[in-house]
């Protein structure tokens, strides 16, 4: 890898991308300030896991590559903090920069260099590197507005005070890794919502109208910051709709926060919002069934009612009834007029018989 490169870079000038990643280490110093010599244009380097390198190659690169942007030197770890503050003296229009893992490189003397210099940043990877506290963290955040995503895993050195420097200068912040902060408690959390409305005025003021609902903090990582409590997590989650804790959709990453489990994003109460306008809904609409289903009964029973009205001849059959009714009237008087004269008959008979009876006695 280190002869190939010494012998193509020169015929490249014009170079502006070169990624020379590698799972052997085999790039020397050499390389680099050959690549410096030749390649004044060049805006993205990547030397990530090049443990062979010294700070004789920054030192190259920061005479040789003034027009840098994009600097990877992750898994770096000879470099050292002077020759990094040194570097960000004349690569002033970085935007990306990857320190993940240069334990003597990313130090708070080298990020208070990056915040006074490099204010154009808008993401970094810091992770890992243990030797950074507040200090550093605050200086980055005030010298950098312009912060989008920031990794700060495994700083168990810095506090809430370095999250809410973060939460009130970088208004564009839209990724923070916080994973293994054990320091970090409810009061970052909170800043970190409360700065929501205050962003929000300000972009609505400097964008004038031009506000995006979906801008804000999308993919925080929390996980192992065991002080953090429901309360806070949640508030931050009501704060930014982008946030997500839901299966396939995990944007929040709190993964060894036990205690968090009973947090939810806005899918869960929209959810909860559908069900019960559906079930509403359906309410509604098996009543105004019902309705109809009454109205219609109603209708066809006044139509047969009316059919039947209309089809049937209701004088003649009452005059028929009225005359069947007088018949059966007069055969029922003439027979009561008959059994009432056979009674008188039978009793006028028993009379005389016992009339009889007692003459004979006599």
């Amino acid at each position: 890898m280190n002869n190939l490169v010494l012998s193509l870079v020169p015929k490249f000038i014009k170079l502006q991308t070169l990624i020379l990643r590698q799972e052997n280490p085999q790039l020397k110093d050499d390389a680099v300030e050959t690549i410096s010599k030749f390649c004044h244009d060049l805006q993205d380097l990547d030397l990530s896991k090049s443990f062979k390198l010294s700070d004789c190659s920054l030192y190259a690169l920061a005479h040789g590559c003034p027009n840098l942007q994009r600097l990877n030197i992750s898994g770096c770890t000879s470099f050292s903090d002077e020759v990094l503050a040194y570097l960000t003296n004349f690569c002033r229009k970085l935007k990306v920069l990857n320190l993940c893992g240069c334990v003597k490189a990313a130090t708070d003397h080298a990020l208070q260099a990056i915040g006074r210099n490099c204010n154009m940043l808008q993401s970094s990877n810091l992770g890992w590197c243990d030797n950074v506290g507040d200090h550093g963290v605050m200086s980055l955040a005030n010298g950098c507005p312009d912060l989008r995503c920031l990794d700060l895993c495994g700083y168990i050195r810095i506090t809430d005070d370095s999250v809410i420097a973060l939460a009130n200068e970088c208004v564009h912040l839209r990724s923070l890794g916080l994973y293994y902060c054990r320091n970090i408690t409810d009061r970052a959390i909170y800043s970190l919502a409360q700065s929501r409305m205050k962003n929000k005025c300000l972009t609505w003021e400097s964008m004038k109208g031009r506000y995006d609902d979906e801008d804000g903090l999308k993919s925080p990582n929390i996980s192992q910051c065991t002080a953090l409590t429901t309360s806070a997590v949640q508030a931050l989650c009501d704060t930014f709709p982008a946030l997500h804790t839901c299966s396939g959709r995990h944007s929040l990453v709190m993964s060894g926060c036990l205690n968090l489990t009973s947090v939810h994003c806005a899918c869960a109460v929209q959810a909860h919002r559908t069900f019960n306008k559906r079930a509403s809904t359906s309410a509604s609409r098996c009543g105004r069934e019902r309705e109809e289903e009454e109205e219609a009964a109603t209708s066809t029973k006044g139509s047969i009612s009316g059919s039947l009205n209309a089809t049937s001849k209701p004088p003649v059959r009452r005059k028929t009834r009225q005359c069947k009714h007088k018949g059966m009237l007069q055969v029922f008087q003439q027979v009561a007029r008959h059994k009432q004269q056979h009674d008188l008959i039978q009793c006028w008979k028993f009379r005389i018989n016992v009339h009889d009876i007692v003459d004979d006695t006599a």
